[in-house]
């Protein structure tokens, strides 16, 4: 069997053999061939030569084509041919796939139904309009190529599976839907690819779930009021753009009678007002200030009163500034005093307007019977200024009819000695005025007037146009209008020029930069529309010629809202003020009231917070101090109280007051411990007292009238000392921090040079 098979294998491998080699090949060796490579567009790329037979490489930068949106792209993917055993001249061209870039929106598309057509053949059908919407409500996007199925792949941002529109409307989640090319919704398939959609943004839609809806009023809201027990609907009122429809109130109206509460066995019931539906709390609401901006329910809230019991009441009497009873008011025990006499008023003296700023007691939560006191914010009757140049007008050129000139603190002409302007003066045909030297009670002699061409500047003086004329030291006004002086000293023998532009003129050339050497500059409510810690946008502060000492500068009556940070900028050194001192006494807005606080930024830069709003009294001084510090200047800040508090007077000269677990009124002497005076040092006295402290009490030592806060200038920690142990320390803001409870006995020593110190021993 073997023997006849081998022949036969050896004959079908010679016949197979021949079969496969068709003989030598035609080409002549070294035969080339040009491949050329092109764009989309025909732009040629690359060309290379290939041998016969070959295989072609592209050798050029990677193809490109350009989209016609942001959100579409070309992806190159090779080339419209194969590039191996080349046997003739070849174009190749680029080849590309089309990705999309599509959003997923978590805004549902209007759900509002519209009529299409008329009468009976008229159908609800949803608007082909899109949402309103912006970039924080996408919730899921990506790039799909055109083959691509859209799909949502973000399971954790899938918008609600329902949404509620009233109590009768419910939608159900639908699918996702899209404005196709012809601006009509098309909902996304499950099969429907990225080519199918193109580069577009995708919404939930919902379907209609609920059956009998009333008709609905696009953009109306509902306030109801109900009493206690929810059963009975008292009022409600619809309101469209938080106005209410019926009265075109802005707030919120009840209009229907008083809320009642039938007694029980043991209570009757006295209505107090109303609070909103889910408030655990039951705060109450005022309704004059309350703004519709979703539906709302308001509920009755009342105050039981034991039967048989007679309500405990306290008498509230409100006084004027001069102890005049003005009200009385009787209130039940933890009630509010409400005042309802004429407003209060306090006459103006010779140096103050005043403007009624509220009363001196908290009228809240009454427990006792007492008299409040109105308050008002001073403001300087207008005075003249004196010390530096002024222009003074006839007929007496007295000081009193002066106006004080400006200093130009940012004046850069090494040539002047110091510059001085006005803007804006206006003037009357026939004045007259003259300048004069209040420091040296004498007129400013001027050495030039610029009445000639011999500057380009003086064509446009007032001397030169005849606007006004000087004879002379006195200026007579020849034409009414606003004008304008600058009243200049050379360094070379103290010459003086004087220039008033014309009314018909430009302004001065070169007019000062700055209007004033500090601001306050600040992020907040300052000037309303400016940009924030700008000169710009800030409040200039004016300077304090009746400053006790040291050069002052001050801003009155400047009114800072909640939230506003602020520091004091030096313009003509373009440099924040860095304060030596913040006043932290009882009347100042970093006392214990905390109207203002002190915060540190990112940048460890120390800045002031404004926590209560209100009309702020800012005194900023610096005094010549070279001994204490580099630049030898002292820089001091203090800020008048909105909410001002005065302790009422104790019997002893100081006490330990604070916050945590005093007897009465936190930071009050009422609330405070009296200390004892146990000795006389060799130069001074020392107090004592021994007071129970919790862990967190904070406490200071004050003085009865409240005149005195002490941040004392040694807190003692030698051996024996709880400050030493870490069982007290002290905090920001000068207070004493109790770290550890106990009793502690502490020791306060005021010395005759008005230094003083505490020293509290160590619980045991």
């Amino acid at each position: 069997m073997k023997k006849i098979l081998l022949p036969i294998l050896g004959a079908f491998a010679l016949i197979l053999g021949a079969c496969s080699n068709p003989g030598p090949d035609p080409v002549p060796p070294g035969t080339t061939y040009t491949v050329t490579f092109k764009n989309y567009d025909g732009t040629v790329l690359d060309e290379v030569t290939v041998e016969h037979g070959g295989v072609a490489i592209y050798e050029g930068e990677t193809p490109t084509r350009e989209a016609e949106s942001e959100r579409e792209r070309f992806v190159w993917t090779g080339w419209d041919g194969s590039l191996a055993n080349i046997r003739e001249n070849k174009t190749f061209t680029a080849t590309y796939d089309k990705d999309y870039y599509i959003r997923f929106v978590n805004v549902p598309r209007p759900y509002e139904t519209v009529l299409d057509g008329e009468g009976e053949d008229a159908e609800q059908v949803l608007p082909n309009t899109l949402p309103d919407y912006d970039d924080s409500d996408v919730v899921y996007e990506a790039w799909f190529s055109g083959n691509d199925r859209v799909t949502f792949e973000d399971e954790e941002k899938l918008v609600p599976s329902t949404i509620k529109i009233n109590e009768l409307d419910q939608w159900e989640l639908q699918g996702w839907s899209y404005l196709n090319e012809d601006e009509e919704y098309e909902n996304l398939r499950s099969s429907t690819t990225a080519s199918q959609t193109g580069a577009v943004d995708l919404f939930p839609c919902y379907r209609e779930d609920a059956k009998d809806k009333p008709e609905r009023i696009d953009g109306v809201l509902e306030a109801k009021f109900i009493n206690y027990d929810y059963d009975e609907q008292l009022d409600n009122y619809l309101y469209r753009d938080g106005v209410n429809t019926n009265n075109e109130e802005q707030f919120a109206v009840y209009g229907g009678e008083t809320p009642t509460r039938p007694d029980d066995e043991t209570n009757s019931y006295e209505w107090l007002g109303w609070y909103v539906e889910g408030d655990t709390e039951e705060k109450l609401v005022d309704l004059t200030s309350y703004v519709i901006k979703d539906d709302v329910v308001f509920v009755a809230k009342y105050n039981a009163i034991p039967l048989g019991e007679t309500p405990v009441t306290y008498t509230v009497t409100f006084a004027n500034w001069d102890e005049t009873v003005l009200f009385v008011d009787t209130v039940e025990e933890g009630g509010t005093a409400v005042y309802e006499g004429e407003n209060p008023n306090r006459p103006d003296d010779s140096e103050y307007t005043y403007t009624f700023d509220g009363w001196d007691r908290d009228l809240t939560n009454v427990q006792s019977s007492f008299t409040t006191t109105a308050q008002y914010t001073p403001t300087p009757i207008d005075t003249p200024v004196t010390g530096g140049p002024m222009v003074v007008y006839g007929p007496d050129y007295s000081v009193e009819h002066g106006l004080l000139l400006t200093l130009n603190t940012n004046q850069t002409d090494p040539n002047i000695a110091s510059e001085y302007y006005a803007m804006g003066i206006t003037l009357e045909q026939g004045d007259t005025y003259k300048l004069f030297d209040s420091a040296l009670n004498a007129d400013i002699e001027i050495d030039d007037y610029r009445n000639d061409l011999s500057d380009t500047a003086d064509s446009g003086s007032a001397f030169y146009t005849g606007d006004v004329t000087l004879e002379g030291n006195v200026i007579t006004v020849q034409n009414a209008g606003d004008y304008q002086v600058y009243l200049k000293t050379y360094v070379e023998n103290d010459w003086i020029e004087l220039w008033i532009p014309a009314i018909t003129s430009t302004p001065d050339p070169n007019p000062p930069v700055s209007t004033a050497d500090y601001y306050i500059v600040g992020e907040g409510s300052f000037n309303g529309t400016n940009e924030p810690w700008t000169v710009e946008g800030g409040i200039a502060l004016e300077p304090n010629v009746n400053a006790a000492s040291g050069v002052e500068y001050m801003s009155t009556d400047t009114t800072l809202e909640e939230g506003d940070i602020w520091k004091i900028y030096d313009a003509a050194n373009e440099t924040y003020v860095t304060m030596n001192q913040i006043d932290k006494s009882t009347n100042c807005a970093f006392g214990p009231v905390k109207d203002m606080e002190e915060v540190t930024d990112d940048g460890d830069n120390v800045n002031y917070q404004v926590n209560v709003t209100g009309a702020y009294d800012i005194y900023y001084t610096i005094y010549d101090d070279s001994t204490s510090t580099p630049d030898g200047m002292w820089h001091r800040l203090y800020v008048g109280a909105v909410t001002t508090y005065i302790p009422p007077v104790g019997e002893a000269e100081n006490y330990v007051v604070g916050a945590g677990s005093f007897v009465s009124e936190e930071w009050s002497v009422a609330g405070g411990v009296a200390l004892d005076d146990i000795s006389d040092i060799p130069d001074g006295k020392q107090h004592h007292a021994s007071v129970t402290f919790e862990v967190g009490d904070q406490f200071k030592i004050c003085s009865a009238d409240g005149s005195n806060w002490y941040d004392n200038n040694v807190w003692e920690s030698g051996e024996g000392s709880a400050f030493a142990s870490g069982a007290m320390e002290v905090s920001d803001g000068g207070n004493i921090l109790v770290n550890e409870a106990g009793t502690y006995d502490i020791y306060f020593k005021i010395y005759n040079s008005g230094y003083v110190s505490t020293w509290v021993a160590l619980v045991a």
